[in-house]
């Protein structure tokens, strides 16, 4: 579960372990860096590969999700270059272990809505040739508070912190993510789930739903078939 703590808190924790690492705090923002939000599909599990599509944007559906929490799968990018020599018997210290992530949630005017941050467990590994390593970092961009209007969109504001292997602390710049809010726009009401009885209109009354979901979230961002959520006014 994760654990979600005042925004101020955690700057003074980022702020004090700052002051106690060894080496000091890393300024360069693109030692640590958020590349997108990957698209979980299939088998449901977020993969630090590239080749993998990501979105540009969330959709979250209100009559779906309850409390209205929604969850992004950031890939996170490490440009620190490799420091081990196993010649020398020098152990890697460029490696990156991810330890949270401070979000803000704004609407499009910039109105600050929500800010907190949240523990995150991750692993970032350090470049290899020229290529920068990567690792995924699950981050709820909207934690379930807050006053969440359908038809609205929101923008998620959020940096990923962490720590070298090598005792560095090290944050990402900013990662701006827009998610739309809806009620009932992810229910789909397929021709064979119809109930041809009823000669004005339909009702979602099929004694075949489909075996199983292609959403890995129900209510975010994946459209779900009505027979899936009956009991849900929505959905039926």
């Amino acid at each position: 579960m994760a654990r979600f703590v005042p925004k101020v808190v955690g700057g003074l924790v980022l702020a004090m372990a700052s002051a106690g690492a060894a080496g000091g705090c890393a300024d360069n923002e693109t030692m640590l860096f958020v590349v997108g939000v990957q698209a979980v599909e299939g088998d449901c599990l977020a993969k630090p590969d590239l080749s993998k599509p990501f979105r540009g944007a969330g959709v979250l559906d209100l009559a779906l999700r309850n409390p209205p929490v929604y969850s992004a799968a950031l890939i996170v990018g490490n440009q620190l270059v490799q420091r081990g020599d196993e010649e020398k018997l020098r152990t890697e210290s460029s490696h990156i272990s991810l330890e949270g992530a401070e979000v803000t949630v704004t609407d499009l005017a910039g109105t600050q809505l929500d800010a907190y941050t949240v523990d995150v467990s991750g692993y970032v590994p350090a470049t290899k040739g020229n290529e920068a390593g990567y690792g995924v970092a699950t981050v709820p961009l909207i934690p379930g508070g807050g006053d969440i209007t359908a038809g609205a969109t929101y923008r998620a504001i959020v940096r990923v912190f962490g720590r070298t292997l090598g005792g560095q602390v090290v944050e990402s710049g900013e990662f701006v993510y827009p998610i739309s809010v809806c009620f009932g726009c992810l229910v789909t009401f397929p021709v064979d789930a119809w109930d041809q009885t009823l000669s004005t209109s339909y009702e979602c009354n099929s004694t075949q739903p489909p075996e199983d979901s292609d959403a890995c979230i129900i209510g975010q961002d994946t459209t779900i078939d009505c027979r899936l959520c009956r009991g849900n006014s929505v959905c039926d």
